[in-house]
């Protein structure tokens, strides 16, 4: 399940996002707080202020809605305030990977009319029944947006003009571009429009009405736009109402389940004070060479660099190979050569260590020629560092002590940071080492918020300071639920529960010292205390992850919610001394009173949800619930529930479901350069013969034992499981098969992508839809398409695609390794068993493909269908028998798909010249069946029209 914002928030950074989300809790907000609003009221939800769209949080079904004609007016003191009782239900029902289950909703209240839609050219909701149609507004005439109609399509000159939003009903079918209408605007027996200015609309019949339904809706969809919520003061507030509830126990689902917890601890929290030490665990040994890269006044940074020395020839291995700057190095052989060696080299060299030829030279002893080689050391750490100038050597660049104060950065005066809040970090954002006493560290950099204001800290931690946490472990992230909450419609400090009341007492004294007006109130919550306490980034927090059983607002008995308010406003004008000011605060109380009883029974919609499926419509859970494939459409009885805070919720469902996203696994790629073009390339390290289901894909009849061996051996020809690459002439390739996107964004790679979407759809939206990549139809074709989840940009595909994951990868980074936050998503979803079983099946999917086609016998010109003159009479199958055989095939099949039926054609060609008396049916071969296909095999192998063709069958017979 995906879950996203309830309105698109966009940042070029990751904490510029943590800094809208965070002000999205409430403290960018006038009203609308949780769970208490404004005059000690309990709110169930967060308002959603301005004039935005509004998105569905997460993957549903759309179980009712009501879509206004035009506001609702409440008249306060001669003056009208419009407001909206137009919202959205969406029931969502999500399922832990061990099978923890929880319903939830989410309803969007107080959303934009039909007739602001209209006149603001907002779009409708695609859900919503679209069963009459409407004028678009193309021209304009005095001012007003409408259309021209004619009195036929051939008429030269317009009959009338119909303004923007015109209800309109189609006559018969269209007559060419124009469409024949009729319409309650126009006299005329006969009017036509061009159909491109009509679109399909809402029919009044079905506005202001609650429409029970059951319609699948995506994460991030468009559910409307919010609308008006006037009142006393506040005449133009637009505001959408946001709850999230459920009916469910909520206990187990805040604790998690134990099976989900121990498979995911992919979060590290660091507790409050923690330190942070800004002094590496790695050190410099003595004897090795340094440079001064940037000399500062307490700190330079510096950087290892070779070191030279002379050996004997005889004391090393050498294989005749190159480095990647083109110079020959060697080993050193072990034993007493290595010994020698070592001493040369003030005991730095280490078992494998490679010594770069820098001149060769013979020297003679005794009248007996000696070879030696003047050879270099480099540095296997390649990091800068700073230290300090009072450590440096004088007047040499060779250390004479080894340096253990290193920094990644000048340190200045600071050489400890401590962190002042609790911070969780996704494990997979820190990177781990050990130091030489076997101590593991990680380097930790975080920004936090604290009170409204950001911090930076950064340095190493040891890993007993840091504890791993599960996301699914609620309470880890200082979730509880408050079982006790006194189910009332308007609070007073003695009455709310413990917890509750601290955080609200201490939002009441920050708050007391900035609002001149409340020094003598102290048991009154204004607006303007919430807002400003909701800046403390504790508060804030303290407040959005209490989880509160209430009655929903939304089911409410108008009297008692009355009664309530009666008697907290009569408290407070029993305690106002000023006669005018009393006699002021009686005038409101009735005011708010009247608008109670005018309001709540309009926006009450629990007793309108109808429970269960719906026979009088097409119900998605009509048809699916028989297979117990989509849970069944349900909405609680009970209106005594569960409340989130709805921007929490997200943003740690969003912690669940992308913990693991493969764009937090923080690799780096290779830069390598190919006569195509540069680009990343990942190797990888999972083979298809570590893959660890084995036994059970061979036990369950998907793979054979002699298929298991004949794709483990060609796929060490294309790669590892996850290896992944873009340095060639498609867009990406991934996997064993090494399947492409190429430059129009289709391929073999989104066809499995989609294949992969239709059985696995849970893990397709964590592992791709989650990461940022979607595979979508478009012209007939599946094709890939990346749009960066955390920021602000456009989703693409093709060569735009291919520029965006190749950008820094040029020659000036040949050879380096750098990031690239797209391909991330590949290399961890190749890591999946099921994506990797996926690959399995697409390989026997390819080998059968493969040998099931006749080769053929003679073509003219390019390898083309179109050229072929004749076919051979048999399949491949019937030739090739042996498990070598059917890896060639297989190997020049996913290299060059349309080729092996011309190649292998060619090879039967010189086969039967070589021995025309051999059958032409290979089924009658028998017993010289295996000479025979040895002999077409050494032909076919090497000459096939493909990459290394030689290389790689010499490397398939050796295995096979």
């Amino acid at each position: 399940m995906r879950f996203e914002y309830p309105i698109k928030i966009t940042s070029d950074t990751e904490e510029g996002i943590e800094d809208k989300v965070v002000k999205l809790m409430g403290s960018q907000n006038t009203l609308g707080f949780y769970p208490i609003g404004r005059l000690n009221n309990w709110h169930g939800g967060i308002h959603l202020e301005g004039k935005d769209e509004v998105l569905a949080i997460a993957d549903g079904r759309i179980i009712a809605y009501r879509l206004p004609k035009t506001y609702l007016i409440e008249t306060i003191a001669g003056i009208n305030y419009e407001y909206s009782n137009g919202f959205v239900l969406i029931q969502h029902d999500y399922k832990s990977p061990n099978g923890l289950e929880l319903t939830f909703y989410s309803l969007y209240h107080h959303l934009c009319s039909y007739e602001q839609l209209i006149k603001d050219d907002k779009p409708l909701a695609d859900f919503i029944v679209k069963n009459a149609f409407m004028v678009k507004g193309t021209a304009t005439v005095e001012e007003v947006k409408g259309d021209h109609y004619k009195s036929s399509p051939s008429a030269t000159t317009n009959l009338g003009f119909l303004a923007k939003g015109t209800e309109i009903t189609k006559v018969g079918n269209p007559s060419g571009d124009y469409q024949k209408i009729t319409s309650a605007a126009i006299t005329s027996s006969s009017a036509f429009i061009k159909k491109t200015h009509i679109k399909a609309t809402v029919a009044s019949t079905n506005l202001d009405i609650v429409k029970n339904c059951d319609k699948p809706v995506k994460a991030g969809t468009l559910i409307g736009h919010t609308g008006m919520y006037g009142f006393e003061k506040q005449a133009n507030y637009h505001a959408s109402h946001l709850d999230v509830f459920t009916a469910d126990s909520v206990t187990d689902f805040l604790n998690g389940k134990s099976e989900d917890i121990a498979d995911s601890k992919n979060y590290f929290k660091i507790s409050e004070n923690k330190e942070l030490r800004k002094v590496t665990p790695y050190s410099m040994k003595n004897g090795w060479n340094i440079k001064v890269l940037t000399p500062g006044i307490n700190y330079s940074r510096i950087e290892q660099s070779a070191i030279e020395g002379t050996v004997l020839y005889s004391d090393l291995v050498d294989n005749n190979k190159k480095n990647k700057e083109g110079l020959y190095y060697y080993t050193s052989k072990t034993g007493e050569a290595f010994g020698r060696n070592n001493s040369e080299f003030k005991s730095l060299l280490k078992a494998g260590s490679v010594l770069v030829k820098v001149t060769a030279f013979e020297e003679t002893v005794n009248g007996i020629k000696i070879k030696k080689r003047n050879v270099k050391l480099e540095p296997t750490d390649n990091r800068k560092y700073w230290v300090a100038n009072s450590k440096l050597p004088s007047g040499t660049s060779e250390l004479q002590f080894d340096l253990t104060e290193l920094f990644l950065e000048d340190p200045g005066t600071v050489l400890i940071d401590k962190v002042e809040v609790d911070v969780i970090l996704r494990k997979n954002a820190l990177k781990m080492v050990k130091d030489e006493h076997g101590i593991f560290w990680y380097f930790v950099k975080c920004s936090y918020l604290k009170d409204g204001a950001r911090k930076t800290k950064s340095g190493w931690i040891k890993e007993q300071d840091v504890s791993p946490v599960s996301a699914y472990n609620w309470k880890e992230f200082g979730f509880s639920a408050l079982e006790d909450l006194n189910d009332k419609f308007v609070y007073e400090f003695e009455e709310t529960p413990a917890f509750l009341k601290k955080i609200l007492k201490e939002i009441d004294t920050i708050t007391q010292e900035q609002d001149a007006f409340d020094t003598d109130r102290p048991d009154i919550l204004t607006a303007f205390e919430l807002r400003n306490a909701l800046s403390k980034t504790h508060i804030a927090k303290g407040l959005s992850h209490l989880v509160c059983k209430h009655t929903s607002e939304w089911a409410c008995d108008k009297a008692t919610v009355k009664s309530e308010v009666s008697t907290f406003l009569e408290k407070g004008i029993s305690k106002e001394e000023n006669h005018l000011r009393k006699e002021e605060f009686k005038k409101r109380k009735q005011q708010i009173l009247d608008s109670i009883d005018l309001r709540l029974p309009k926006l009450n919609i629990w007793d309108e949800i109808q429970n269960g499926s719906l026979s009088s419509i097409t119900s998605v859970t009509a048809t699916a619930s028989a297979t117990n494939t989509t849970p069944l459409r349900k909405f609680p009885t009970e209106k005594k529930v569960y409340h989130f805070h709805p921007i929490a919720f997200v943003e740690h469902m969003k912690r669940i479901t992308e913990c693991n996203c493969g764009r937090y696994l923080g690799l780096t790629f290779l830069c390598v350069v190919s006569e195509y073009g540069i680009g990343p390339k990942h190797s990888g390290s999972e083979s298809l013969a570590s893959y660890k289901d084995w036994d059970k894909v061979i036990e369950n009849g998907v793979i054979t034992e002699d298929e298991k061996l004949i794709i483990i051996a060609m796929s060490e020809n294309e790669g590892n499981m996850d290896a992944v690459q873009s340095y060639d002439d498609q867009v990406v390739s991934v996997g064993a098969m090494q399947k492409t996107v190429n430059i129009t964004g289709s391929g073999e790679l989104p066809i499995q992508i989609w294949e992969f979407k239709n059985d696995y759809p849970e893990k397709y939206e964590t592992l791709f839809r989650g990461c940022g990549w979607t595979v979508e139809i478009a012209s007939d074709k599946k094709k890939l398409y990346y749009q960066d989840p955390s920021l602000n940009s456009p989703k693409v595909t093709g060569t735009d695609l291919k520029n965006l994951i190749r950008t820094g990868f040029d020659s000036s980074t040949k050879n380096k390794r750098l990031v690239c936050t797209p391909l991330n998503a590949f290399v961890f979803a190749c890591k999946d068993l099921d994506f990797q079983a996926k690959q399995l099946e697409d390989f026997i999917k390819r080998l059968i493909e493969a040998i099931d086609k006749q080769p053929v016998k003679t073509y003219s010109g390019s390898k083309s269908i179109s050229n072929i003159s004749a076919y051979h009479t048999h399949k491949i199958s019937d030739y090739v028998k042996s498990n070598l055989g059917k890896a060639v095939v297989l190997d020049h099949s996913i290299n060059r798909p349309a080729w092996p039926i011309f190649d292998f054609g060619s090879a039967l060609n010189t086969f039967y010249t070589a021995n025309p008396t051999v059958s032409k049916d290979p089924t009658t071969w028998g017993n010289n069946h295996n000479t025979y296909e040895t002999e077409i095999l050494e032909t076919y192998g090497p000459s096939r029209d493909m990459t290394d063709a030689s290389d790689r069958y010499t490397a398939l017979k050796n295995k096979l």
